[in-house]
């Protein structure tokens, strides 16, 4: 179902949010003999500097995210909307802004984590006007579809996305790691409390909004 499919996101990101905090640490060195392998063939070589680590990470990001796609799209194949046209372009944004992020990270390491928050922000915004326009269309065909309540809390998440692009590309701000965590654990908060509202009320869920 489609929540269960929102709900292993929220892991999958859980994941990603810790490795990047791995990826962040120095990488330990290593003796001659560690390069081979039980079988003692040589193991795969990969670049261990910083530049490296965020190119790899970031295609590997990429990666999970087209395999999310692939699976949807798989889903739908194998039944007729099972997840939503929302949901699927959601993951599409969501592959797009992973791959400008391995281009930021190949092309402009010195700046590649204020560009690549930039990117991630500017999917935010995408998505909450989707998800907005996508209620007003559904009340548009059939009044009192989305309610009132839900149009506003929309309107709301639009408005914080716009702030946090704000915020990202002010020169003034600060970028940090940490706020880069923070910022994305707020996401997970917000996408656990709508699926427990869902839930909750076992409501319907048009246009990817209950009523």
């Amino acid at each position: 179902m489609w929540w269960k499919h929102r709900a292993w996101q929220g892991i999958v990101w859980g994941g990603m949010l810790a490795r990047l905090v791995a990826a962040t640490e120095p990488a330990p060195s290593a003796n001659a003999g560690d390069t081979q392998t039980a079988a003692g063939q040589a193991a795969p070589q990969h670049g261990h500097g910083p530049h490296d680590l965020q190119v790899r990470y970031a295609a590997g990001r990429l990666r999970v995210a087209e395999l999310d796609l692939a699976r949807a799209l798989a889903a739908n194949e194998a039944v007729r909307d099972a997840i939503g046209d929302r949901e699927i372009q959601r993951l599409r944004n969501h592959v797009s802004m992973l791959r400008r992020q391995v281009d930021i990270a190949r092309e402009h390491p010195r700046t590649a984590a204020r560009q690549t928050a930039i990117a991630a922000a500017e999917a935010a915004c995408t998505d909450a006007r989707a998800d907005l326009e996508a209620a007003e269309r559904a009340n548009d065909r059939a009044p009192g579809t989305v309610s009132g309540i839900n149009i506003e809390r929309l309107r709301a998440k639009v408005d914080v996305a716009d702030i946090r692009l704000e915020l990202c590309r002010s020169p003034d701000y600060e970028l940090s790691l940490i706020a880069e965590l923070e910022w994305n654990v707020e996401q997970l908060t917000a996408e656990v409390i709508d699926l427990r509202h869902r839930l909750e009320t076992s409501g319907k869920h048009d246009a990817g909004q209950p009523r």
